[in-house]
């Protein structure tokens, strides 16, 4: 899987372009530092909606 091969370092910044529902930016967050900053972007406003209900906690509009 993709998200096995990326090495991202501490206190460091993703951009997660065509998010979707945000579940793998989410997955990446669970498995780093808090430090980490995550922006998910997507083209679909619905997937957006739907990524920020499902995941309200660990993701800012």
């Amino acid at each position: 899987m993709l998200l096995r091969l990326l090495q991202i370092p501490e206190k460091g910044m993703l951009l997660d372009v065509g998010c979707g529902t945000g579940y793998p930016a989410l997955e990446i967050l669970r498995k780093h530092d808090t430090s980490l900053r995550i922006i998910a972007i997507d083209k679909s406003s619905a997937m957006m909606d739907i990524a920020r209900w499902t995941h309200a906690a660990p993701m800012t509009p």
